[in-house]
Formats: structure tokens, sequence, C-alpha cells
């Protein structure tokens, strides 16, 4: 069982937009930690108080391990609108800033600038917490989540280079995933003008691949999969993703992270989502999440070393228990 801290769209410019100074923005950044740890107290001294009971009419007992992970978001995130989903960055992040009248592309011909400004916009947020001793021992993993261009891919990956090799001792290091977007089913980032999507291998290529980019070696994440993708895509780009994997044969064998939105489309100019969710739908969410993970766990050549699966955004709490008993129920007969 996993929880996650919420920090996902915080940074300094948008606690400036808000009207907080730097020093109130991380002191609420900070509380996020610590709100999201005394939960998993509270939670944990709960539960053993429940399983010291249940020892005591001689019953088994299912106590589940809580990870805290820091959820951070794209660097779309912090921009008005959100640009998670098209990934339309103003300069030096990328090519333009996003208009509501466009044309938009976030195409680049030389990436290396986008890269190095992506890189130090990472840098900054994660080194708040790495350098804070209390909070980093309270995390768990990292989660850098609905990640949309492959050049932000790398430049994480450039980010826990540096974090790793000048900032944290070896046995302090965390696990850490990378997810990425896939609205309507396809990749965001463009490879031309003329508006033509990266394929699923070159997006792999970017967080497997080893060295890159001029013989330099960089950390290779424990995991990586998608989030606030529609559930019916999944099947189609996990195929991908698994097909790239065994191209780069390196020999890892990362988790996969699955947790899907709830369906319909999101509105980055207004900041709402389009569609309504018929009930149909939501009752069979989960039902078709648990299969494709049921599918791949019981798979004779499994190119993952595990699976997290979950929820994104419009998942409600009813879906998530019904998820979670699915889950217990593949488990037990694997």
């Amino acid at each position: 069982m996993f929880t996650a801290s919420i920090r996902y769209q915080c940074s300094f410019d948008t606690f400036e937009r808000a009207g907080y100074s730097r020093g109130q923005a991380w002191l609420l950044m900070r509380k996020s930690v610590l709100l999201a740890q005394q939960a998993r107290t509270v939670f944990e001294n709960e539960t053993q108080l429940n399983n010291e009971e249940q020892q005591l009419r001689n019953e088994t007992s299912d106590s589940p391990r809580i990870r805290l992970c820091l959820s951070l978001g794209p660097f779309g995130a912090s921009l008005k609108p959100t640009q998670e989903f098209g990934g339309f960055y103003p300069p030096p992040y990328g090519p333009r800033e996003y208009s509501a009248d466009g044309p938009n592309t976030n195409f680049i011909d030389d990436e290396k600038e986008a890269i190095e400004a992506l890189t130090v916009y990472h840098s900054e947020r994660l080194l708040l917490f790495a350098q804070d001793s209390e909070i980093w021992s309270y995390i768990d993993m990292i989660t850098f989540e609905t990640v949309p261009l492959a050049r932000e891919a790398i430049a994480i990956r450039q980010t826990m280079a540096h974090l790793e090799e000048k900032y944290i001792d070896v046995d302090k290091r965390k696990q850490w995933w990378i997810s990425f977007v896939f609205p309507k089913g396809q990749c965001p980032q463009m490879m031309d003008m003329a508006g033509t999507k990266l394929t699923v291998p070159c997006l792999i290529r970017a967080v497997l691949s080893s060295p890159l980019r001029g013989g330099s070696s960089l950390p290779i994440p424990h995991g990586f999969g998608i989030n606030c993708t529609d559930v019916g895509y999944l099947p189609r780009i996990i195929n991908e993703m698994k097909g790239a994997c065994e191209q780069i044969r390196n020999k890892i064998r990362p988790f996969l992270v699955l947790y899907p939105n709830g369906g319909g489309e999101f509105d980055e100019d207004l900041g709402v989502w389009k569609e309504g969710v018929s009930e149909k739908v939501k009752n069979e969410w989960e039902i078709a999440l648990a299969d494709l993970v049921g599918s791949i766990l019981s798979s004779p050549d499994a190119q993952w070393s595990g699976v997290i699966a979950g929820g994104c955004c419009r998942c409600d709490a009813k879906q998530i228990s019904r998820l979670s008993n699915l889950l217990k129920y593949i488990h037990i007969k694997q």
C-alpha cells in the first residue's frame, strides 16, 4: 500500500502566484510530508492494535506496509494554464509558451538547453527535501508523475544523478519512478514541426538507455509507467513499452507503474474535465485495470519485476477500495 505526500503542483512559482513568499512556500511543502507521516503513524498504530486483537483470537492478519512517496509533477504542472498533457513549455524549457489561439508546438531541434533548464527546475525542488534530514527520513520513494516529454525524463535522470553524486549517501538513496501521460493514447511530444508524435520506444529509450548523451551514464529509474491516462489505452501502450524494453537488452527489469484516470478529457485552458463519466464506466474501471495487472503478472515472459497499480484523476475512494480487493484476489491466485 502506498500513500503520496501532497506535493505534485508545488513550486516556488505556483506559491508566488498565490501570494506566498519562498520561506512560506517551503514551510507548506515541508508540512505536506509531515502530515503524510502523521497519517501513516496513526494508521500503523491502529493496525497494530487490530493485529494484537486478532492474535488473541488466534486469527491471522495481513498488515500492509505503508510507503510514503514524494510526488513531483512535471514542469508543466507549474504553468498557467497547466501543461502536463501538452508539454508546451516557454523558453528555455521549450520552444514557445502555450497559446489558446494556437498553433502550439513542443518540438525543439536542439534539446540541450531545454534539458539543462528542466534539470535545474527539478533539482531545486528535490534538493529542498533531500537537505532536510528529518523530512528525507520519512520519504520511501520519489515519484515523477505525468511527464509529457522524453527530454524531461532525461532531465529527471540528470537530476537524480546530481542528487546521488553530491548530496545523498548510498544508504540514504531512495527508489524512484517516472510515469508518463498519454492523452488520447498518444505521446504528447512532437518529433517535427508537422506535429508527428514521438513513438513509445523513443520514450522508453530516454528512460532506460545507458550510457546516454556523450557517453555519460545516468541513473536508471527503478520503475516507470503510465498515469492520468484512460485505462482503455493501457494494453496497447504497455505492449509497446514491453517491446522497447526487450530491444534495449540492458538486463534491467523495472517495476511497472499503472494508475490511470477515471476517463474523460481535461481542458487545460479552463482547468476542468470536459466529459462526464457514466456509472457503467466507473463500475468497470477497476475490473479492466485488475484484469490487465493479472495478465501482466501471469505472463511467462514478464518484462517487469512487479506492478504498482492505483488510480489518478476522477477515481474515487470506492473505486480504489474495489481495485484493492480485486488485486488481493489476483495475488492469492498467483
